[in-house]
């Protein structure tokens, strides 16, 4: 009892996930670098895409863009429950690594998370832009409409706090490099 920490109430812990962290991550200036270094390549490339199929070649290359095109044109079998559980594994693995990776970078020095951040909103946004203006579009819609809002800020995100923690290996100030890194991952 002499070192127990103080229990929290569920109204205390709601107030921090809902409150809380949210007005944190709002106000951290490298979230705001991430997202629109996300966000404006992103919407860039998908109207280029979009108006541009030479555009979407030359980001992506034209077989990825047949392929992509293939996978969400609607022209397929009916799926059984384990193709969904599949796809969903598959999903949750590709997301989860991208974030991890793009986080992980950071420790080049925050370049590794900018660079990795930019390279999915152009790939990602160009895709995208392209299935609009394809036969795919319905299925790219329904698909993207559900769940893109949350996996393409959780790019940005982790690049931030990758970004985050590069800069304070990079740039420690008067503090020492293990010491900054621990603050900034506080942060």
């Amino acid at each position: 009892v002499l070192y127990s920490v103080p229990r929290r109430s569920i109204k205390d812990i709601w107030h921090y996930v809902l409150s809380v962290v949210p007005a944190a991550v709002r106000a951290d200036i490298h979230v705001k670098v991430c997202l629109l270094l996300f966000f404006v390549p992103f919407f860039l490339c998908g109207i280029l895409a979009y108006n541009s199929r030479a555009f979407a070649a030359a980001v992506a290359g034209e077989a990825v863009l047949e392929s992509y095109q293939d996978m969400h044109n609607g022209a397929r079998e009916p799926l059984k429950l384990g193709d969904f559980v599949g796809a969903t594994g598959f999903y949750i693995a590709n997301n989860v690594g991208i974030d991890l990776i793009t986080f992980g970078l950071g420790a080049l020095g925050g370049i590794g998370s900018i660079f990795f951040c930019l390279y999915n909103a152009v790939y990602l946004g160009t895709i995208i832009g392209f299935l609009l203006n394809t036969p795919a579009q319905t299925n790219i819609i329904s698909w993207v409409a559900g769940h893109a809002a949350f996996e393409l800020t959780a790019v940005a995100l982790s690049a931030a706090a990758g970004m985050r923690i590069g800069f304070a290996l990079l740039a420690p100030g008067t503090r020492t490099r293990m010491l900054a890194i621990r603050e900034e991952a506080l942060a």
